[in-house]
């Protein structure tokens, strides 16, 4: 019997290592994150200064207004960004620029405390194929008798660097609590942050400072 099997088995594990094996099939490349929302962006070029502020009505006029966005492209995003979407449903894009060969900043319209009014910048990094840092650009809010607003200045210095100065101003009135009481409290402050490789590092807050060392930011700031 053994001279019988032992070709047979012998030939049948010969066929089984020469038949070719199945082709797996090509994995579709998954598409970065970058590539959802790119095109909803307009590109931006900034030469010397370019100021970003909120609206209290968010006109359609508003250059800040920016493209619809959809959930999916909210979430290719951030997180934050994501869970604020599912209660405001308003998020808009408005511009981006590169920051360097691997990163952009990315400049949107998202929620605020009220409503969708404030002005955020997204670095985004393509090798990390996500966001690696948010600034706060600008906003507006108001509420018995208190109210605060901030707009920055993305501006670009003598050696090229671009760097970001925001100004905040808040104010509080007193005939909230006393008809009578005409006092309004008033307080501005000021800060100069970096875009380069460790963006949103504060690079100056001494107020006084920063008013005398960029006056024309300053006084165009003012208008917002």
């Amino acid at each position: 019997m053994k001279p019988f099997f032992f070709p047979v088995i012998a030939l049948l594990a010969l066929q089984a290592c020469s038949e070719p094996e199945a082709e797996k099939p090509k994995e579709t490349p998954k598409a970065s994150r970058l590539s959802v929302v790119d095109s909803l962006f307009g590109d931006l070029v900034i030469e010397d200064t370019f100021y970003v502020y909120s609206s209290w009505g968010g006109s359609e006029n508003h250059p800040f207004k920016g493209t619809p966005m959809d959930s999916l492209q909210v979430a290719s995003l951030t997180h934050d960004l994501k869970m604020s979407y599912s209660y405001f449903k308003d998020v808009g894009a408005c511009y981006k620029f590169p920051l360097d060969a691997s990163r952009f900043a990315l400049i949107a319209r998202v929620p605020g405390e009220y409503a969708s009014t404030a002005v955020n910048l997204f670095v985004f990094d393509v090798e990390k194929d996500s966001v690696v840092q948010t600034l706060h650009l600008a906003d507006v809010f108001g509420d018995a008798g208190e109210s605060m607003s901030y707009s920055s200045c993305i501006f670009r210095e003598k050696d090229h660097s671009l760097k970001v100065a925001t100004q905040w101003h808040s104010e509080y009135s007193h005939s909230v609590d006393n008809e009578n009481d005409t006092t309004v409290e008033r307080w501005n402050r000021f800060w100069i942050f970096g875009l380069s490789k460790h963006t949103g590092d504060t690079l100056l807050k001494d107020s006084a400072t920063i008013v005398n060392s960029y006056p024309q930011i300053m006084r165009g700031l003012s208008h917002y």
